[in-house]
């Protein structure tokens, strides 16, 4: 079987590495033809990964669907693990270790990523993952698009789900504002949250009222996904965005709302507006719903949470008790808060629940299975979802 020795960029186009640490040495690669099959789940959920890589001396696979876990090499250079026990239904991304340095699967060609930095992913089936696959039910569609923003000075970047049947219907349709994570942009719900597959599935079931989704990038030092913003697809990766909490974001918040009710056919008062968001994209809907209080009728805080005591002396999020005064004086109709039971924000999203239940403000608090991930994410979204909009 003829061998390819490929080195430098050449490596990058056929692992897509997750560190820069893949440039510093060759590696032996195959053509696709030798390319096994790989992650193979049985019938019994039990999930098989599978490495072609002779020359390699250690082959490891990192997943939260095993662990971090050693493969094992056969007389052909085919690197393998198979969980010894079945694999709960869910959406799992991973990555193999190969000699110390990370990459994705080359056998597999669904991905996501975070921080900039792309994972291996794949789906067991079952009744708890059912609504993260494409079945056959009516789709929606997907637009990225931009907007002018205010904030910055330049245009920006947003992905939009429209239900299906919006384009042939002349109804007008509610918006659910959705934000993702710290380490996220506006793919990070399509790709990792996979809400494309969530509205469709929960429409089609009549669990959730058709809407349009509404995914900014809540960066205001980033402009775009990787390969999107302005600044060049080889932009290196930010860890450090200083604008995230200065209060910016939300002080022009309105820009996007107007933005999107004047080229989407929605419903332009508060009972059709709904604002979400996970870890970080929480603290900022949390935040948002406060300061325009007459914009929101439902709030959801997936993992994420606000202090009585905020530091921050910006006047976004100064005089809490205050704002929260407005926000329920015309009390919203949902309130909700979600957390991974394993999350380490626990303490503070119980604390924060508390303190509203302490003013005497309805909201709802619900702790799910799963840690600070998209794992527990996408079953906040699940839940929260189907209780908007409901006539």
């Amino acid at each position: 079987m003829k061998k390819l020795f490929i080195t430098g960029v050449f490596i990058w186009l056929f692992f897509f590495p997750v560190t820069a640490q893949v440039t510093s040495a060759p590696f032996y690669l195959w053509e696709s033809d030798s390319i096994p099959f790989s992650p193979y789940i049985d019938a019994n959920h039990r999930v098989t990964f599978r490495l072609h890589a002779p020359q390699a001396k250690s082959v490891w696979v990192k997943s939260l669907a095993c662990g971090l876990k050693p493969l094992e090499k056969d007389e052909e250079g085919i690197w393998t693990y198979t969980t010894p026990e079945p694999v709960n239904p869910e959406c799992y991304s991973y990555a193999f270790i190969v000699d110390g340095t990370r990459f994705i699967d080359p056998a597999n060609a669904y991905t996501t990523y975070s921080y900039r930095v792309r994972y291996s992913m794949f789906i067991v089936p079952g009744p708890e993952s059912e609504c993260y696959q494409n079945n056959d039910v009516p789709h929606g569609s997907m637009t990225r698009l931009w907007y002018p923003s205010q904030a910055v000075g330049h245009e920006r970047r947003m992905v939009v789900y429209t239900p299906h049947g919006y384009e042939r219907h002349k109804k007008h349709y509610p918006v659910l504002y959705l934000m993702h994570g710290f380490s996220g942009d506006e793919e990070d719900w399509p790709e990792d949250g996979r809400i494309a597959q969530i509205m469709d599935n929960l429409i089609a079931q009549g669990k959730a009222e058709p809407m349009i989704v509404v995914m900014p990038n809540n960066k205001l030092d980033q402009d775009a996904a990787p390969g999107y913003d302005r600044y060049g697809w080889m932009m290196p990766p930010m860890r450090n965005f200083p604008r995230n909490g200065d209060g910016t974001y939300e002080k022009y918040f309105p820009e996007i709302v107007d933005y999107i009710d004047h080229i989407y056919r929605t419903v332009t008062k508060k009972s059709g507006r709904a604002i979400a968001g996970f870890s970080m994209g929480a603290f900022h809907a949390a935040h948002l719903s406060k300061l325009y209080p007459k914009l929101f009728d439902y709030v959801g805080l997936f993992s994420g949470f606000i202090t009585k005591e905020d530091e921050n002396k910006s006047l976004v999020y100064s005089d809490l008790q205050g704002k929260l005064a407005r926000q329920f004086a015309i009390p919203p109709k949902l309130y909700w808060i979600g957390i991974g039971s394993i999350d380490s924000g626990i303490n503070g999203a119980q604390k924060f629940h508390t303190y509203l239940d302490s003013l005497g403000y309805s909201n709802e608090y619900q702790e799910v299975s799963g840690d600070h991930s998209g794992y527990t994410m996408r079953k906040e979204a699940l839940i929260f979802i189907p209780k908007l909009f409901k006539k």
